[in-house]
């Protein structure tokens, strides 16, 4: 039965118990019998007269016909001339009118689709794993088709969205004299206060396995020293060489974005990405493409 009924629906063992407690009186024909138990079952008089699908009362005939027909099935009663008795000693050793056959069971009827429903999660699961894998690899190229300027203003933007700060408090400063920073974002307190500034250096790769080296990690690291920094980000569409990761260390004010990452972030922050149906896909008006 459903799980978010308001009420409780009886366990097997009790709704058997009641039929049979009625029965042990007189015979009853199915109309009487199915009141009868949901009236000792806890159905009032007044909700006895409630026919919505969602009552207790239609809850509880349901439930209840359905233990009817497997006493039935089991041979513990018999049905005659319209009539529900249960069924005298002597004939219980007699083969039952209606055996509940094995295929009968819940997990019987449902195991196919139950299967199938298996498969088909499991199938959905790989192709979704697969296509996200995929978008994140056409943002990376559609970046690295854009020019620098535009991948320096996606990077502000994209940590403005992290953090949660206005795009206001971000600056594009990538040009021949930014002197190795390429953007910074202004964190502030409920104030309006700054808090804290985040220096970014922005790689953008023309061929995305293209890697990041540890000189240009600790080029920029010197270029944040000098302006006293204490957070920055080092971000490309490419990949991250193993040389360049050993620049950092835990807790390093530094940290490094890679293409894989830069990606999720896009899709999880909705830049250059849109939602269709429950899937992201490629905003194609976000990148200045010419085509």
């Amino acid at each position: 039965m459903a799980k978010n009924r308001k009420f409780q629906i009886p366990a097997k063992e009790a709704i058997s118990g009641a039929i049979e407690r009625i029965l042990r009186v007189n015979k009853r024909s199915r109309s009487e019998l199915l009141r009868e138990a949901a009236l000792a079952l806890g159905v009032s008089r007044e909700e006895e007269a409630d026919k919505n699908p969602q009552s207790k009362n239609t809850a509880y005939k349901s439930i209840i016909g359905t233990v009817l027909d497997e006493l039935v099935g089991q041979g513990k009663l018999t049905y005659l001339g319209k009539l529900y008795m249960i069924t005298a000693p002597s004939t219980q050793q007699r083969a039952p009118v209606r055996q509940q056959k094995k295929d009968d069971s819940f997990e019987s009827i449902t195991s196919k689709a139950t299967e199938l429903f298996r498969q088909l999660l499991d199938r959905t699961e790989e192709l979704r794993e697969k296509y996200l894998n995929e978008l994140s690899r056409c943002i990376l190229k559609c970046l690295a088709v854009c020019s620098s300027e535009f991948f320096e203003e996606v990077c502000v933007k994209l940590v403005c969205r992290v953090y949660g700060v206005s795009e206001d408090f971000g600056q594009v400063t990538g040009g021949t004299d930014d002197e190795g920073i390429d953007g910074i974002v202004n964190l502030v307190d409920e104030f309006g206060f700054n808090k804290e500034t985040i220096f970014i250096q922005c790689k953008c790769r023309k061929n995305i396995d293209n890697y990041t080296t540890a000189t240009e990690v600790r080029e920029f690291r010197g270029a944040v020293a000098k302006k006293k920094g204490k957070r920055s980000l080092f971000m490309t569409n490419g990949i991250m060489h193993k040389d360049a990761l050993k620049e950092t260390v835990d807790n390093d004010p530094l940290l490094l974005v890679d293409g894989t990452k830069l990606a999720e972030l896009m899709i999880k922050y909705q830049l250059g990405v849109r939602t269709r149906g429950s899937l992201p896909v490629i905003d194609d008006e976000f990148y200045p493409i010419v085509k």
